[in-house]
């Protein structure tokens, strides 16, 4: 026994109705519990805030010290430039 059109159309729409009524509740209802207990983990883990302070702390000294390589090789290089005229 085939089914007809107007019973496939209605099987899509309640299986499209079911979909997001699970997400739905899972948007509602449980995500926000993982995000909390996520947050919460990470606030109560020690190394998790050091960690970030260290790696911002690397990427200024190497900021600075890129700055003084180039600014030094920009001086070089300008004082090579106005020798030549």
């Amino acid at each position: 026994m085939a089914l007809t059109e107007q019973e496939i159309d209605r099987i899509k729409e309640l299986s499209e109705l079911e979909t997001r009524r699970y997400f739905d509740h899972y948007l509602e209802a449980v995500f926000p519990v993982q995000v909390e207990r996520f947050i919460d983990a990470h606030n109560d883990c020690p190394e998790a805030h050091g960690s970030v302070e260290k790696k911002v702390s690397r990427v200024l000294w190497i900021c600075a010290g890129a700055a003084a390589v180039l600014g030094a090789g920009a001086g070089l290089g300008i004082k090579q430039l106005l020798s030549l005229f």
